[in-house]
């Protein structure tokens, strides 16, 4: 985002969205930056398995009989956090 019209697009973006939109995807990508050590050159574009991925997926609470509850996915591609933006109904921005 070197040019200004750019700059300009991503902040009237943030500016726009829902509170509890942008913590959710705040979120989400403070887990992929500590996964990955704060290298986004380990965030790639697409990698194996995101056809399948899922945005929340539900997780088990305990041993048997106690039930599973729903889990917020950090993304670990690019491909990934597209399904997350339409997942919250947030518009992916485009160059």
């Amino acid at each position: 985002m070197q040019k200004p019209e750019d700059q300009k697009k991503f902040v009237d973006w943030l500016n726009h969205m829902l509170h509890d939109k942008l913590v959710n995807l705040r979120d989400r990508l403070h887990q992929t930056l500590d996964y990955n050590g704060g290298n986004m050159e380990k965030f790639p574009a697409a990698k194996e398995g995101d056809d399948r991925w899922k945005p929340v997926q539900k997780v088990p609470t305990g041993g048997p009989g106690y039930g599973t509850m729903d889990v917020n996915m950090p993304p670990s591609s690019a491909a990934q956090m597209d399904k997350v933006l339409t997942h919250l109904g947030l518009p992916v921005l485009t160059p």
